[in-house]
């Protein structure tokens, strides 16, 4: 029998406690992450099994479940597909949808993306709802902000449009997985990174404050050449009604770039080659793993193709650009290269962790506020999952896998709460990569 328990202030308490088989009721969702924040009332319908967990969560206002005598997943059922509402297995995998964020360089495809550009959804539900409405036994306590970032970067294999911003972060972590390199963009199947500072061309300077500061004034003399370009693709943008920060297809900007002064860009390759001298370019194949610590200049190359792993923070430090920036009016160089770390990294083999017979498993990063592994299950063989006090997310590299009855091919992402992996195993018949995130406490 339906039970309408009204209007609650903090549904997660509910969860923790006995609750009914079948109910109803309301809540208030702050959605702080919209460009404009608002409170936004929404109606739960609950339905519990021996072995599931059913919610659909939806804002119809002029729609409410009243008492029946018809039997409670019955009505459950008859209720969502009569009025179309969506339904989520709560205890089982979540399949993540995606979605995707025009850039000037390309493309990122966002899994788990909580923001005013975009967000994410399960089985037609906003991921911010869900996770507002459901208590830390099944989803853990890490998505309290927001779960980890999933995302895949894909940038156009041009060159003079798809490099991404060299830029720097105070607080977020990365972690890459090279999925792709365009072979238009790199014959001979090698990309690049760039990846950091030139080591060499930093010994050559009296101490590290010259070299940032030989940095700073190739960034502004290249800068100043950047803005006469931009100035003049944005007469281009205004005579074809673009906005001064619209996304343009990368055809329509090529054809503007050809317009460009000769002289001009004669110019800004030549400064662009002074400032870039500055850094470094790390060679990177399918398959490689780069991980981004705070203060770590980087920059994706064009025609790389990315899975990437971060935490839920948006901040950053653009240090230059190839193009115009359309999310802010300035760049960071500045105050970026004054904290920029210099020193590369020490690169260490990847650590292999015991796995079952069939299965290798590679720790391919490990921060302080997660963990990411990498799985390769051969044909036949599969790989259980532990009983973790949070949740994880896992998506497919390459072959197919299994778990609890859902699919997992490349780029397929699941987020997994803490009730799924009870007893649940990755399974493959053909063989399968996958990756598994994991967030720490």
């Amino acid at each position: 029998m339906l039970e309408r328990i009204g209007h609650i202030h903090e549904p997660q308490q509910l969860f923790n406690e006995s609750l009914p088989a079948l109910c109803y009721f309301t809540f208030d969702h702050a959605a702080t992450y919209l460009s404009h924040p608002e409170t936004r009332r929404l109606q739960v319908l609950c339905n519990r099994t021996a072995d599931s967990l059913l919610v659909s969560l939806f804002e119809r206002p002029d729609i409410e479940p009243t008492s029946t005598d018809v039997a409670d997943h019955e009505y459950f059922q008859k209720f969502i597909q009569d009025h179309d509402l969506p339904c989520l297995n709560v205890t089982a995998p979540w399949p993540l949808s995606t979605v995707r964020i025009a850039k000037p360089w390309g493309a990122e495809i966002w899994y788990t993306g909580i923001e005013a550009r975009g967000v994410c959804t399960v089985s037609g539900m906003p991921l911010p709802w869900l996770t507002d409405l459901l208590p830390e036994s099944i989803i853990g306590q890490a998505t309290g902000s927001a779960p980890l970032l999933l995302k895949i970067l894909d940038p156009l294999p041009d060159q003079s449009l798809g490099d991404l911003y060299f830029e720097l972060h105070e607080k977020k972590i990365e972690v890459y997985v090279v999925t792709q390199v365009d072979r238009q963009a790199w014959p001979d199947g090698i990309g690049k990174i760039r990846y950091g500072f030139n080591q060499e061309l930093r010994k050559t300077f009296a101490s590290d404050d010259q070299f940032r500061k030989g940095y700073l004034d190739a960034v502004t003399h290249y800068q100043q050449v950047r803005n006469q370009i931009d100035e003049f693709l944005n007469q281009s943008r205004e005579a074809a009604d673009y906005s001064a920060s619209a996304e343009v297809p990368a055809n329509l900007m090529q054809s503007w770039l050809q317009k460009v002064p000769a002289e001009l860009a004669e110019q800004e390759a030549a400064r662009k080659a002074e400032m870039n001298q500055f850094t470094a370019l790390r060679d990177i194949s399918v398959g490689d793993v780069i991980t981004v610590d705070p203060f770590f200049p980087h920059s994706l190359q064009h025609g790389v193709r990315v899975i990437e792993f971060q935490t839920a923070s948006y901040e950053r430090y653009i240090l230059s650009f190839g193009q115009k920036v359309l999310t802010q009016n300035h760049w960071d160089t500045e105050v970026g290269v004054a904290e920029a770390i210099l020193d590369l990294p020490n690169e260490s083999a990847l650590r292999q962790l015991a796995g079952p017979e069939g299965v290798t498993i590679e720790l391919i990063a490990d921060f302080s506020a997660f963990k990411v592994i990498r799985i390769t299950i051969t044909p036949g063989h599969g790989y259980g999952l532990g009983n973790d006090p949070d949740y994880k997310i896992v998506i497919g590299v390459s072959g197919a896998a299994r778990l609890d009855g859902v699919d997992i091919k490349p780029e397929r992402a699941l987020l997994l709460p803490i009730d799924t992996r009870k007893g649940s195993q990755l399974s493959s018949i053909t063989g399968a990569v996958l990756l598994i995130a994991q967030p720490k406490p």
